[in-house]
């Protein structure tokens, strides 16, 4: 009996997806895309993982996959409140994702070995839809780095 093939990266990006969603429920946006969509509400952007193959003993292989999130939140009439909910904002996504570094929903397995690789207080600016940088006037973006690992039983 053939094993299918799970697609791995997508599973991922919507897993942690889900999480985000059942955490910030109707307080934020949470989407895939790799590029700023100049979200009016604070949102949180995920990219589609990356993978590298850490090992193959067949019929296993085992793979690390990394990702970006991105918090885009826009900055209110109090600047220093919004950097202080902002923080609090990316604490808790820290927080989620280190609390779910094993991720087993109805007991079927889906990763181990979870873990934020970095972040970053200042990320590279996006453009717009008009090619213009977004300013740091308008919104407060913080990046992180979030990788798991897969094992897998690779198709026959």
């Amino acid at each position: 009996m053939p094993i299918a093939s799970t697609n791995q990266n997508w599973r991922i990006v919507t897993d942690v997806e889900t999480l985000l969603e059942a955490e910030f429920g109707g307080d934020s946006v949470v989407y895939i895309s790799d590029k700023y969509l100049g979200q009016k509400v604070q949102a949180i952007r995920l990219s589609e993982p990356t993978s590298d193959q850490l090992s193959r003993i067949a019929p296993m292989v085992t793979n690390r996959y990394a990702m970006t999130l991105m918090l885009e939140f826009p900055i209110g009439s109090n600047r220093r409140k919004s950097m202080e909910l902002a923080n609090d904002m990316f604490e808790r996504i820290k927080r989620l994702l280190v609390n779910n570094c094993a991720y087993s929903p109805s007991a079927v397995y889906h990763w181990h070995d979870g873990a934020v690789e970095g972040t970053d207080n200042e990320p590279e600016r996006d453009t717009d839809d008009d090619g213009q940088v977004i300013p740091p006037e308008t919104v407060i973006m913080k990046e992180l780095i979030w990788a798991v690992t897969v094992s897998e039983v690779l198709p026959a």
